[in-house]
């Protein structure tokens, strides 16, 4: 009986910080953006993420997608068809943080860039995403920019 009581309390214990976390992270997403590269149908977005770290600390962070349309209705594309690059930026307009390309490295319908992350932004600031999505073409890359984000503030 007594196991099953700590099991129990655990779950419930982890639902209770599972919903914390939760309840303290905010995102939004751009609007999609489509294209065609090569023969495949794709489309693109931004998100921004806000939220509050397991220690207190604050966060914002950038992350941009790349996504077959519709996704998983054909054949993935192969590896390296996709690429996406984020950055983030403040209300100014200047980008605080950006990514490397990421391309895929197997088959995939979907590649979400690494996150441009600032620790401990300033509180109440807006910030937003805007990020950049590649395709192969054949010889190349053809590249294109998300829509940005909506704005969010900062913790």
């Amino acid at each position: 009986m007594k196991k099953k009581f700590n099991v129990a309390l655990i779950l419930c214990l982890l639902l209770l910080v599972t919903n914390i976390i939760i309840a303290l992270a905010s995102s939004a997403e751009s609007s999609k953006g489509y294209y065609t590269v090569y023969g495949h149908d794709y489309f693109n977005y931004s998100t921004i993420n806000t939220g509050t770290n397991y220690d207190g600390s604050t966060f914002v962070a950038a992350v941009s997608s790349a996504v077959c349309d519709p996704p998983g209705t054909e054949t993935a594309v192969p590896t390296g068809y996709l690429g996406a690059r984020s950055r983030l930026y403040n209300s100014s307009g200047k980008m605080i943080e950006e990514t490397d390309y990421l391309y895929n490295s197997s088959p995939a319908w979907v590649l979400h860039s690494d996150s441009a992350r600032l620790d401990s932004p300033v509180s109440g600031q807006a910030y937003y995403s805007y990020g950049i999505t590649a395709a192969y073409n054949g010889n190349g890359y053809t590249t294109y920019s998300t829509f940005k984000s909506p704005s969010l503030n900062a913790p």
